[in-house]
């Protein structure tokens, strides 16, 4: 059970940022003094520590000044999917955004996004970003945060008219996004109770729920990878969660009746999904386990749609490649 440690927030905020912590002392400082220097102002901070074993919960009781209107929370560990949605439950904002605490964003982020989905009459509006290796104290552009050569000039778009392609007009992470909370609370959309993959079949419903999405094509964030506080060593301990992400979006997709619309993005977002996580484990136990989840779903239905087995020859011979070998 939650429990609200701090809460000086005013019911009239426009925005509410939800952070998700864990142990996370070393990175609260800098997180909440760029928080600070936003240059939109009507937005809340809800933070959720999840458990922290740290001085996590102290540093941010040292920086509470920063900040005019933040919520503070405290849960025990179960995962950033779980905490997320424990801070939706306490959002006053119309918007939501997730942030983490170990990535930078512009001071510009929330203004930009704001702007960009109001003038749009928007669901969602999608920033660009770039990425930090922080081991390499390298920065790298990626083109998956925003592929403008799918949305090229356009301000907004609507799903319908980019169903073979919604779920590749950006990653599905939910960290440069900023969501509707009607949208959320109307669909009843939720992180999932997983300790990887826990954002995929959030953002991908949030996507096809929504009737216009709009975009900012400027990086306003730099998203961390190889930190401490990094998912890099749980495809090996939770091989499958990917398999439980993925059914969980066709499920609700179905449910909602949309799922002969997008089957086709599916089963790319799959494939791209089940490659990534096999070739990021290192332990042979651990990719067996992920091919029996595999097989048990009949490739999440592909097998039942023969022209589509046929488009996607290359990537199931693909991955039927990764099957026997990780099998015999």
């Amino acid at each position: 059970m939650e429990k609200v440690l701090f809460d000086n927030r005013k019911n009239n905020n426009e925005i509410s940022v939800v952070i998700p912590i864990y142990n996370g002392e070393k990175l609260i400082s800098n997180l909440l003094k760029e928080l600070a220097d936003q240059t939109f102002k009507k937005f809340e901070t809800v933070i959720v520590d999840d458990g922290s074993f740290d001085r996590s919960l102290e540093q941010i009781f040292n920086n509470l000044t920063l900040l005019e209107n933040i919520c503070v929370i405290y849960k025990k560990n179960e995962g950033a999917g779980l905490a997320r949605n424990i801070g939706i439950k306490y959002c006053y904002g119309d918007y939501l955004i997730f942030l983490d605490c170990d990535d930078h964003f512009e001071s510009s982020l929330l203004e930009e996004l704001y702007n960009s989905i109001k003038i749009n009459k928007s669901d969602m509006a999608i920033c660009d970003a770039k990425e930090l290796d922080v081991k390499n104290n390298k920065i790298v552009n990626s083109d998956c945060f925003l592929r403008k050569k799918i949305i090229k000039e356009e301000k907004f778009i609507s799903p319908m008219n980019y169903n073979s392609l919604i779920f590749y007009i950006s990653c599905a992470a939910p960290w440069n996004k900023l969501i509707k909370k009607e949208l959320i609370d109307k669909n009843q959309i939720r992180f999932q109770n997983t300790h990887n993959s826990n954002d995929l079949s959030f953002v991908c419903k949030c996507i096809v729920s929504a009737q216009k999405i709009c975009f900012t094509r400027k990086k306003l964030i730099m998203y961390s990878v190889g930190g401490e506080n990094n998912l890099s060593g749980s495809y090996d301990k939770f091989p499958v969660d990917i398999c439980y992400a993925l059914l969980e979006l066709k499920k609700y997709m179905l449910n909602k009746k949309c799922f002969s619309n997008y089957k086709f993005s599916f089963y790319s977002l799959a494939f791209e999904h089940i490659f990534y996580h096999y070739f990021r484990m290192f332990k042979k136990k651990s990719k067996i386990e992920l091919t029996k989840k595999i097989i048990s779903t009949g490739f999440f239905g592909i097998l039942l749609y023969p022209t589509l087995c046929f488009r996607k020859r290359k990537s199931l011979k693909k991955l039927l490649i990764l099957l026997i070998t990780n099998l015999f």
